[in-house]
């Protein structure tokens, strides 16, 4: 599951390890997005690796521009040490997994923070309620510049999660009205601001304590109240999407986009993510469309002549039936790159209406900078050097300029490069369709086939990725198979994706026949669908569990690996 990356009022306790002895450390001043490298070290107190089931930890958060989970993972020391260097391009929330647990934390780019965590405690409070644990003292303790801001931000969350109860909230949101849920969330927001001030001035916090919760208390309710348009009703049929009022949307003249303060916390890129999803985005054909779309083509290596052009470039009026049947038979064809040229298109255009009407301003770049990538995330195409071009001089803010440029360019040096080591890239298989999927999983008899059927546009099969790859250390030494099927996508995309994404494992194109096939076969109706294969070549499961549920898929895996 690809978890919401905000403050979220998780408590891991309610008291500081010591007392507050300065009221500032720098202070977060203009942010330049520059990345910079951040490190986590620490210690699991009384780790037993013969004992302790998990091995791994990792840090999860969310890039700024990107707005995709990053996932770093290493491995937990015997003596229960790790160290793990991340580049951030501003100070922000982070997530710290390991088990079934979940620590938040703030990291600033430049800087080495050290957690210390009490695994004793953690463990012997697994059994109480939730209620229960968030009146406990922390099992975690910090040090480093930013310890001080860390202990305060643990010592007040239990007081946040006071004031906002989200399943409290969670009810309103689904069956208030716009203006009365709007008068709900707002008043939850004074509550909270009120109880801040409170507790600033009994604990003697920090600068960028007081900069870092004021900033998030406004946009965490700004971000929810965007979300009202999709979360609305939806506990009832044909719920969401609700048409927000004027009236309604006056908040967003408190919480602008353009404001350079509001960088330091995720609640800030949560609203400027509801922001960007809700501008409208559409691709107006011109009369240049179908040479737009051929040189398109051309340039990702599909080979046209000029005898099939020539068809395409009469009006559709003057075509002769024959003429007119194979254009159909070429859209049908070539539907899919049909769809990602449509996408760039519509995202260039959507650039350009962007820069005439939102004032110049990080936040400007950032949505920008947003459209761009979700455009690329979706084909895994890189630009050429005019488009790039339409879209950089949009851009003001140096460094995230710089960022999309670099990520472009490594969207070109994939395509030309080789796949990673560990991956093994099947060729087309000559089978008949009956005899398809049993040559298809022929190669690994004797093992267990867990299968992946995906594609790079696809938002759900992207998030689970570094949870499959979680899977596959788990598993290591096992005789377990990753086959990774990419179906209903463009093969150049698909080959792009393995290798940005470090896809290791098998890998198998189906083109649209094999995709239908398929797709008949398992009854898949979207994807991700997930397959497990026993060792004989059997389907065991046809509905697998996704990498995410990993201590279920673990165990259905370990079963059919103890069968002969």
């Amino acid at each position: 599951m690809k978890i919401r990356l905000i403050l979220a009022f998780i408590c891991i306790g309610c008291s500081l390890s010591q007392a507050q002895t300065t009221r500032s450390l720098n202070g977060f001043s203009k942010l330049s997005l520059a990345e910079k490298p951040f490190t986590l070290t620490g210690t699991f107190t009384n780790y037993q690796p013969g004992i302790d089931s998990f091995r791994y930890c990792k840090i999860v958060y969310n890039h700024l521009y990107k707005n995709n989970q990053q996932n770093h993972v290493t491995e937990i020391t015997p003596a229960g040490k790790f160290n793990m260097t991340i580049p951030l391009n501003r100070p922000q929330e982070l997530f710290f997994l390991f088990g079934d647990e979940l620590i938040v934390f703030y990291g600033v780019p430049g800087t080495t923070l050290d957690m210390q965590v009490d695994l004793p405690t953690i463990k012997a409070r697994a059994t109480l309620s939730f209620q229960q644990q968030r009146v406990l003292p922390s099992p975690i303790t910090f040090s480093g510049q930013y310890g001080q801001l860390n202990r305060e931000c643990n010592h007040f969350r239990p007081v946040g999660f006071k004031v906002l109860y989200y399943k409290e909230h969670n009810a309103r949101i689904d069956s208030l009205d716009q203006l009365p849920y709007k008068a709900y969330r707002l008043g939850k927001r004074q509550q909270m601001i009120d109880s801040l001030q409170v507790f600033n001035e009994k604990n003697n916090t920090s600068t960028e304590f007081r900069q870092l919760m004021t900033q998030y208390i406004r946009y965490h309710a700004a971000e929810d109240l965007l979300r009202y348009r999709w979360l609305h009703g939806m506990s009832k049929p044909g719920g969401g999407r609700v048409e927000l009022s004027k009236e309604y949307l006056s908040f967003m003249e408190e919480t602008p986009i353009d404001n350079d303060e509001a960088l330091i916390t995720e609640a800030y890129s949560n609203y400027l993510r509801e922001y960007t999803n809700n501008l409208p985005m559409a691709y107006n054909a011109t009369k240049t469309d179908t040479l737009n779309f051929l040189s398109y083509l051309k340039s990702n290596g599909s080979v046209i002549s000029q005898e099939e052009e020539f068809p395409l470039l009469i009006n559709k009026s003057q075509r002769n039936a024959a003429q007119q049947q194979w254009v159909d038979s070429f859209y049908r064809k070539y539907k899919l790159d049909y769809s990602d040229f449509n996408a760039r298109m519509s995202t260039l255009q959507g650039v350009d209406s962007i820069g005439r009407n939102i004032a110049a301003s990080t936040g400007r770049d950032l949505v920008i900078a947003r459209k761009y990538n979700a455009m690329i995330e979706r084909s895994r195409l890189a630009l050429n050097d005019d488009q790039l071009a339409v879209l950089t001089r949009q851009i003001n803010n140096p460094n995230i300029s710089a960022q999309v440029q670099r990520d472009n360019g490594r969207l070109q040096d994939m395509a030309a490069g080789k796949m990673p080591a560990a991956t093994h890239v099947r060729s087309p298989l000559q089978a008949s369709s009956d005899k398809f999927f049993e040559e298809l999983v022929k190669p690994y008899k004797g093992k267990v086939v867990y299968i992946d059927f995906w594609a790079p546009w696809c938002g759900p099969c992207m998030s689970e990725m570094p949870n499959s790859k979680d899977l596959q250390m788990e598993l290591k030494g096992k005789e377990v198979v990753f086959l990774y099927i990419g179906i209903s996508c463009t093969k150049q995309s698909w080959e792009n994706t393995i290798k940005d994404k470090d896809i290791v494992g098998e890998h198998y194109f189906a083109n649209d026949n094999e995709g239908k096939l398929l797709s008949d076969k398992f009854n898949i109706s979207g994807i991700p669908h997930y397959v497990l294969v026993d060792k004989n070549g059997k389907v065991a499961d046809d509905r697998a569990a996704r990498p995410g549920s990993k201590e279920k898929l673990v165990r259905a895996i370990n079963n059919l690996l103890k069968k002969s």
